[in-house]
Parts: C-alpha cells; structure tokens; sequence
C-alpha cells in the first residue's frame, strides 16, 4: 500500500517503492537525505516542545533530549512493519501519515505557543478541568493532536484523490489516537 503521503520514512527499513506522488521514481540518496532532514525538523520541534512545557528547563543542547525524539519515529516504522506482516489490508499503517501528523502536530504547539495564539484555548481548558494539570494535559494533547492530524489529512487528501473513505478515516484515528499519547506522554509528562 503506498503512501499517499511526499514524506515517509524509507531509510532502509521498509521495501517500498521509490515513486513518488506523481509516479516519478526519486533516488535514493535523495530520499534518504529527504528522510533524515524530516527526522530532525521533527527532532528539533520535539525539544522545542519540551522547552516551552518545562518554563525552558529543556534546552537545544540536550542531547538526551534529541534522543527521546527519535522514539516517535522508530515506535513509527516498527508499527508500520509489524502492520505490513499481517495480511488484512485494515491493519496497514500509513507511516508517511502518521510521520506528518507528528510533525505538524509538534510544528502547530511550537507556533501556537510562542506567537501566545495558545492561550485563547488553553486557559479555559484550564479552568474547565480546575487546574489539574494531567487532565488538562491530555486535553490539550488531544487538541494539538486534532490540529496536526487534521493538517496531515488535508495534505494528503489534496495529494491523492483515490483514497478509500474507511483507510482515510481509519488513518486520522490511529494518527490521533498515537500523536495524542506521544504529546501527553513525551511533551507535557516528561520534563
């Protein structure tokens, strides 16, 4: 099942073809370069996250920091290898979706966070729950989580008009429920 998404990992660990979009093939240094940027675009947005979460504990020079967000990434090809050992096509994992979800979704917490564009929501989050933080933590995940799935759905929509109705929704799910847990769990739990 190819991916209807520009970026997905393919560092070597997944046999897929190398055509792109348009169903021109791309070489493999390139896309091996491609890859590895978006690691860490993503890496970086990850410690940016943490950064704005710990009042700037978490700073760019944490190596520690670069490493925890690798896990999104690696947790991302496992699952897309062990979905692509099954033989029923509901449980194939679009890697390149989820891969953009996480990104955007980190991207769009980043922005929002530091142009203060965030607390126009999160303070009445806030306040809904009566301040406990873990409650509106996960409210919160789940908020950035629909923003960034949304904008990795709309990408890829525009991208592909042959996509299945069920395999589109099944993917905004799984990429909520996964970016939802990955923000709440790595971004506002661990400091």
């Amino acid at each position: 099942m190819p991916s209807s998404y520009p970026y997905q990992l393919e560092l070597g660990l997944l046999n897929r073809s190398e055509e792109s979009v348009a169903g021109n093939r791309t070489p493999a240094l390139g896309r091996k370069l491609l890859d590895y940027f978006l690691i860490i675009v993503g890496c970086l947005a990850f410690v940016a996250a943490n950064n704005l979460t710990s009042r700037g504990y978490v700073t760019i020079d944490n190596v520690g920091y670069w490493l925890l967000g690798l896990v999104p990434f690696a947790l991302i090809v496992a699952s897309a290898r062990v979905s692509r050992g099954r033989h029923d096509d509901w449980y194939v994992l679009d890697e390149g979706y989820l891969v953009s979800a996480w990104i955007l979704s980190l991207l769009l917490f980043v922005v929002l966070r530091v142009s203060l564009r965030s607390e126009a929501f999160e303070f009445p989050v806030y306040e809904l729950v009566h301040y406990k933080l873990a409650a509106g933590h996960l409210i919160l995940s789940f908020i950035y989580s629909a923003l960034g799935c949304a904008t990795a759905f709309a990408l890829g929509s525009l991208m592909r008009s042959d996509r299945r109705p069920l395999a589109s929704a099944r993917e905004f799910l799984v990429g909520l429920l996964f970016v939802t847990v990955m923000l709440f769990t790595l971004v506002f739990l661990i400091h």
